[in-house]
């Protein structure tokens, strides 16, 4: 997007805000200090994505064609929030991140008014398919401020982050931009196991239009094949973070980001060939592996076409925690379904919504009912693991 037309979008908007005083502005480098004030602030020097600390990184975010940062500043000159869109052109999508507002500028209904509008306009002004992001289960604002928006909720990451020392789950929103006839585009030939139906009825029903019936396959036993050769790659890209490649062969790989600071494992690129289920199995085998070894936190997103890799997914313990309609976008210009397989070390210890501490609307609440579920039927199978620790309650 050019600086004219972000501008415009600023001007658009900040016709709403003249009665709170509030400006908008894209960001520049000497906001970069100021924004890195705001997490440290809000999270008490405990933000859990160690690039939004690095002055340098957020410095270079700013400069990135790819993004659209923004803050909000009183007439003062304070800064009173931020946030920013990254755009893929590639894919027609959007990620909603960073979004925050200082302590003293909360509860006026800038939440809606600052970061809603502009995450709202600037999709729509990119005209991407969709877009969407992660929110957090402290609180219910941001769940409700998201809906009014249009978003919907389609995944639960159980203690997925560490915000002020303390585990916290998340929650997956996506806005879908019907103008676009993003549906149109979605490859319909879905293929499920049973297990995921009910994820994908519940995000069904939040759709303008439900999702057409998928075919679903029935299953008892599934045998997985193990290659014994793997060769691992690990490379440091900063800020606390490693990237790793698994590779059976140059045609079959899977990479993935490792956050230190969290011991988080997400970014999951699977390039398997299809048909392969020898690489496949041996490869997620391995993350697997990877997990018990030095991880607490593994989030895959699994092709809701392929119902092989979901039944290896579902026999080494994962759950699935969402189903994410139209997400990714194919060779052939179509758009697939992904579902959201997760292990968790720590939250199964904590399986009581009480204990946790999640607040949730009601709406979201099946979505958790959902992941516990899946968790617990996936415990008491057969061919799952009874001595993994991630799973127990």
């Amino acid at each position: 997007m050019s600086n004219s037309k972000l501008e415009q979008i600023i001007n658009d908007l900040g016709i709403n805000y003249k009665k709170s005083n509030i400006i908008l502005r894209s960001a520049t480098f000497e906001d970069a200090s100021s924004i890195i004030d705001l997490y440290t602030e809000a999270y008490n020097d405990t933000y859990p994505y160690p690039p939004w600390n690095n002055r340098d990184y957020v410095k270079a975010a700013i400069k990135d064609s790819k993004i659209r940062w923004m803050v909000f500043e009183d007439t003062n000159g304070t800064l009173a929030g931020t946030n920013f869109v990254e755009i893929n052109n590639e894919t027609e999508t959007a990620i909603n991140h960073g979004a925050i507002i200082k302590k003293e500028f909360r509860g006026y209904g800038l939440g809606r008014r600052t970061i809603l509008d502009s995450y709202l306009e600037i999709m729509k002004k990119e005209e991407v398919d969709l877009g969407w992001c992660e929110a957090r289960t402290a609180h219910k604002k941001s769940q409700k401020m998201l809906i009014k928006g249009g978003y919907i909720p389609v995944g639960f990451l159980p203690h997925k982050d560490n915000f002020l020392g303390k585990k916290e789950s998340d929650l997956i929103f996506v806005w879908y931009n019907y103008k676009k006839n993003v549906f149109e585009k979605r490859r319909k030939d879905v293929k499920i196991i049973s297990e995921i139906l009910p994820l994908y009825n519940y995000v069904s029903d939040f759709l303008n239009e439900p999702l057409n019936k998928p075919k679903i396959e029935n299953w008892e036993k599934h045998d997985m094949s193990i290659h014994t050769n793997i060769s691992i790659s690990i490379e440091n890209k900063g800020n606390n973070y490693i990237e790793m490649v698994l590779e059976v062969d140059e045609n079959n790989f899977i990479s993935f980001k490792i956050n230190q600071e969290i011991n988080m494992a997400e970014g999951f690129k699977i390039s398997v060939q299809k048909g392969n289920k020898k690489a496949f199995d041996s490869l997620l085998y391995v993350i697997n592996e990877i997990f018990h070894d030095k991880l607490d936190y593994i989030e895959i997103w699994i092709s809701a076409y392929e119902p092989e890799r979901q039944k290896s997914c579902i026999m080494l313990g994962f759950i699935p925690t969402g189903y994410i309609p139209a997400i990714e976008i194919n060779n052939e210009e179509k758009r697939e379904d992904k579902i959201v397989f997760i292990k968790s070390r720590s939250y199964p210890k904590t399986c009581n919504q009480e204990i946790d501490n999640l607040k949730l609307i009601d709406r979201i609440k099946i979505l958790f009912e959902l992941f516990k579920y899946n968790q617990k039927t996936i415990e008491n199978q057969n061919w799952s693991n009874k001595n993994d620790e991630s799973r127990k309650c």
